[in-house]
């Protein structure tokens, strides 16, 4: 990354968890599988990838009316190859995943000045986040002080503003009464450790992992903690724990900072709705359209 200037505007685009390559996951168009047949999206999906579009623009709006430099981060779970839900993806080709993730970062290039991608879970992204790390590798993202193509963390200033990244929080609150004591939860944690560590304090610091979009608002010392929301659909892994009637917002954040100043932007959609009950005489009658 280019040495940090101050006084120029610089945008930090975050956001998390697309999981390219599951069924409820982001997915580009276009996608042509290993038997050459096209990848079909649903409605739902469909739906995502305008979203996906859509907050790019958003992006890019920001960076013309700040005049500003744009680093986009990917606060992990880029891609899915889950090798516990192995029903719910779409290639288990690692190429194939690699493709589709590349395409995906198409409109993410055309706004960003440098890219920045933290490693998410194993389960999702395979041992040591090997497919995270190729990834990295095929969009030239920004490698850590260590030459990692993909960091396990990030630790980084823009704009005079200290950031920290990592995929998954120390803790978090499951409910939505305990999501914000979860938040307050994990400030304390880290601001201990980077205390004890003696490593700069974060201004800023994102997590990601259980799909919630939630912060710690103004009202704490630094650092700002922010939980970001999703680039992925409900999946059957949160229908199990009995929450499926939830509609997960998603989106990401921006991040605009200068001068050692910052403020933060989110924007997310709420969509793919389920359309109000059916009843029983429309439910047979769609049955005999299908057969």
């Amino acid at each position: 990354m280019a040495t940090d200037n101050d006084e120029q505007p610089h945008i930090l685009a975050a956001f998390a968890d697309p999981h390219i390559n599951s069924m409820v996951g982001l997915l580009p168009p276009g996608v042509t599988l290993d038997n050459e047949a096209p990848a079909a999206l649903g409605k739902a999906q469909r739906w995502l990838w305008r979203r996906w579009l859509d907050w790019w623009q958003w992006i890019a709006d920001l960076k013309a009316e700040y005049n500003a430099r744009v680093t986009g981060l990917c606060a992990g779970d880029a891609v899915d190859k889950n090798k516990k839900a192995p029903y719910e993806l779409v290639s288990q080709n690692d190429a194939t995943i690699m493709d589709m993730a590349c395409e995906a970062w198409r409109p993410v290039q055309a706004v960003t000045d440098y890219d920045i991608i933290v490693r998410g879970t194993q389960v999702h992204t395979g041992d040591a986040s090997h497919l995270e790390e190729q990834l990295a590798q095929r969009i030239g993202a920004v490698q850590d002080e260590a030459g990692r193509d993909a960091w396990p963390t990030a630790h980084f200033t823009i704009g005079g503003v200290c950031i920290y990244a990592a995929h998954r929080p120390e803790t978090h609150g499951a409910l939505v009464h305990t999501e914000g004591p979860g938040v307050a939860r994990n400030k304390a944690y880290l601001q201990a450790a980077f205390h004890e560590s003696g490593r700069q304090m974060p201004d800023v610091a994102l997590f990601a992992h259980f799909h919630r979009g939630v912060d710690s608002g103004d009202l704490f010392s630094k650092p700002k903690m922010i939980f970001l929301p999703p680039f992925k659909l409900t999946d059957s892994y949160i229908t199990g724990l009995g929450k499926a009637h939830r509609v997960v917002p998603v989106g990401g954040v921006a991040v605009i900072c200068q001068a050692g100043r910052y403020q933060v932007l989110a924007k997310t959609f709420v969509g793919a709705r389920r359309r109000q009950p059916w009843s029983i005489e429309e439910m047979a009658e769609a049955q005999q359209k299908r057969t």
